[in-house]
């Protein structure tokens, strides 16, 4: 009796440290937000089948999740950045695809909103085994890298300057929204992390500026690029701008305005002027020497493209070596800047 005892506590304390035995791991464990990071799991039995599972709260305290099904291989383990999963979230190899398939438990929610002071964000992951957790892991993702200094621009202009750790000076870049308003800080820190002085912009909806994109004087940022054609911290002769859709729209807008602009990456913009956004959609959105542009009132006149790989070629630190750029226009001439404006190559 006792001895079937010890031996049934034998092989219950066997199974808890098979149970036990399972680990979770993110490497490395804080990145920047366009980094990436194995996350691994070992310690399963081989062609077993276990869920990852990734959460994260953001800057509004919305939860967002996903999940993935995956296949331990003959040692017992599962290497995200290199393995499919099975069923899940998304279904493609991809090492943060328990990211970037994320989805708001609120189906109210349709936008991710960044931590706010630049906090990390912090996302937290589960190995589910026999339906039950056993082990978890975090990863935090950095917007501000270490060494980029913010310094906030009051007076005139209104915006954030972050400058790039190492001496300067640096190539530079004005980081201007779209028609949510505000400020681009989050892009505007990430370019500086990449080495970019980055002046995030705002024209409206921040503080004493105007409340709406409607009559926005292109005047402002003319002053804008002259303030940072004299910062010490910057290249005056490597000077870009960068919009999203609507400043998208106010990027191409100043690249056929300014020829000492010799980089514009216009992601997702329109391909002509658009009116006032968004309650008097017979204003315009812009003027310049107190008199409006032409611009378009048809609707869906311009549908936007994704400008992605632009995008990304314009941010290389090899395009940026010498004097050229990428500029994203589309067939539409009603109202587009033309492109014989533009001091740089332009590609359709």
């Amino acid at each position: 009796m006792k001895l079937s005892v010890l031996v049934a506590a034998f092989l219950f304390t066997s199974g808890l440290g098979v149970l036990s035995g399972q680990t979770l791991e993110v490497i490395p464990s804080h990145i920047l937000t366009d980094e990436q990071a194995a996350i691994r799991a070992a310690g399963l039995q081989p062609n077993e089948h276990v869920t990852l599972q990734a959460s994260l709260l953001d800057g509004a305290n919305a939860r967002w999740t996903s999940q993935a099904e995956f296949v331990a291989d003959a040692q017992g383990t599962v290497d995200v950045p290199h393995q499919a999963p099975a069923r899940g979230s998304y279904n493609e190899i991809s090492a943060m695809g328990l990211i970037w398939s994320m989805k708001p438990e609120d189906k109210r929610i349709f936008r991710y909103s960044q931590p706010s002071d630049f906090a990390p964000q912090v996302i937290d992951f589960q190995l589910i085994r026999g339906g039950k957790p056993v082990a978890n892991a975090r990863l935090e993702q950095r917007t501000l890298a270490e060494g980029v200094r913010p310094i906030k621009i009051d007076g005139q202009l209104q915006g954030m300057f972050f400058v790039p750790a190492g001496s300067g000076p640096h190539p530079g870049v004005m980081v201007v929204g779209g028609s949510e308003g505000g400020l681009q800080t989050q892009k505007a820190a990430w370019l500086a992390a990449r080495g970019f002085a980055a002046l995030a912009l705002a024209y409206f909806r921040y503080e004493n500026l105007p409340a709406d994109l409607q009559r926005i004087p292109l005047e402002y940022f003319g002053q804008a690029l002259a303030w940072m054609r004299q910062r010490p911290e910057i290249l005056p002769d490597r000077i870009g701008v960068m919009g999203t859709s609507r400043g998208g729209e106010l990027a191409l807008q100043l690249g056929s305005m300014y020829p000492h602009i010799v980089a514009v990456v216009a992601y997702v913009p329109a391909n002509v002027r658009y009116a006032a956004c968004c309650e008097n959609m017979q204003a315009p959105a812009w003027t310049l020497h107190s008199a409006q542009p032409v611009f378009s009132q048809s609707d869906g006149v311009a549908a936007g493209r994704d400008c992605g790989r632009a995008y990304a070629r314009a941010h290389s630190a090899d395009f940026w070596g010498g004097r050229r750029s990428v500029v994203v226009v589309f067939n539409d001439r009603r109202h587009r800047e033309p492109a014989e404006r533009f001091s740089f190559p332009v590609c359709s």
